[in-house]
Parts: C-alpha cells; sequence; structure tokens
C-alpha cells in the first residue's frame, strides 16, 4: 500500500495518494509503516499539513516528532516556515532544539527573530541551537544577540563567537564593528578577534 501511495504521489494523483497514506497510518501495522504513511501524509497534502505535522510535532513518540522533522524540512513555502516558527516557542525545549536545526536547514530567514528570542531561553541546550543558527540564517538584527551571549564565558561565547564570524547579510559587518566600538575589556578583545 505505502508503494501504491508513493506511486500515486510521483503521478501526481494526490488524493488518491493521501487516501492510502491515511489508511496505513490508522491500520493495524508495524509501527515503521505508520510513521511512513505518516511522513507520506504530510508530503502528499503540502501546506494543508500543516495541521498533521504539528500534531506529529506535539507527539511522546519520538518516530513521529522524528518524521515530522524530517517532512518540514521538505515541505516547500514560506508559509511552512512561518507556522513553525510561530509553533516554536510552544514547543517543549527538546523539540525546540531540533526544530530551530530544522527551520536552519530550510534556510528561510523568515525566522531569524524567533530564534533569536530562544537564545535567552532557560534551556541550554535550546540556547546553544539558537545561537548556532543565528550563524547560518541571521543577519544584522541578530548580531546584538550574539554580541550579548559572546561577552559570557564556556560554551556559549564559544557558538557566539563561530556565529559572529560567520554571520553575513547587508549591515553585519557594521553591526560587529559597532557592538566592538561600544564593548569595554574581555568582550572588546573577543569582538576584535571575530574581525581580524
Amino acid at each position: 500500500a505505502l508503494a501504491a501511495a508513493k506511486t500515486m504521489l510521483d503521478a501526481g494523483k494526490l488524493d488518491a495518494a493521501v487516501s492510502l497514506y491515511d489508511a496505513v497510518s490508522k491500520a493495524d501495522v508495524p509501527a515503521h509503516m505508520r510513521t511512513s504513511a505518516v511522513y507520506g501524509a504530510i508530503l502528499a497534502r503540502g501546506t494543508a499539513s500543516l495541521p498533521l505535522l504539528m500534531e506529529q510535532l506535539k507527539s511522546n513518540d519520538p518516530a513521529l516528532v522524528a518524521v515530522a522533522l524530517r517532512a518540514a524540512r521538505e515541505l516547500p513555502g514560506a508559509e511552512v516556515s512561518l507556522k513553525l516558527a510561530d509553533e516554536l516557542v510552544k514547543m517543549p525545549p527538546a523539540i525546540q532544539a531540533m526544530l530551530i536545526k530544522t527551520l536552519v536547514d530550510r534556510g528561510d530567514p523568515s525566522a531569524r527573530k524567533t530564534i533569536a528570542n530562544l537564545a535567552t531561553s532557560k534551556t541550554p541546550a535550546v540556547r546553544l541551537e539558537s545561537l548556532k543558527a543565528l550563524g547560518q540564517i541571521g543577519g544584522a538584527s541578530s548580531v546584538p544577540v550574539l554580541i550579548k551571549a559572546a561577552a559570557s564565558e564556556g560554551e556559549e561565547s564559544t557558538v557566539a563567537l563561530a556565529s559572529l564570524r560567520s554571520i553575513s547579510g547587508d549591515g553585519a559587518d557594521a553591526a560587529i564593528l559597532k557592538g566592538m566600538t561600544d564593548a569595554k575589556g574581555d568582550p572588546r578583545a573577543k569582538l576584535i578577534s571575530v574581525l581580524s
């Protein structure tokens, strides 16, 4: 049934593919078949699958969460990125860290502000993923967040400095230079190392 659904999906027969995927996902079949069917159902529905995708992300089943994250990387469209970013703050910290990686893989900067806000999360793993992400999809507006984290100690400082070195976009270097000019002592020395 999964192979038939995939064939229908590839042939553009989306309604038939969705029906088959839904039937398998609700059938008494091994877990790997159910998760494959959920994955197929999400992809076959496209942006209409966002409620199903969110349901899987909130699942207590790690396999369904993994399938949802995989599908989220593949679904096209800014609407998907915006919905993922909107839901990001509502997710448990473990899911937040994984979803940040997914948003980076999507390469859509629309999630930038939400990710920057999570750089002050109470959960260290979420803070670190946020700081890493800003180095990849951040821009000039992300620089103050990274400079603040770079002024701290330990792994967060190291990750923030690495992100400052890799950040790109209009005005990013100027924002780093301004931050360096405003900084004093050790934070300033760290920022000088970024620009050198």
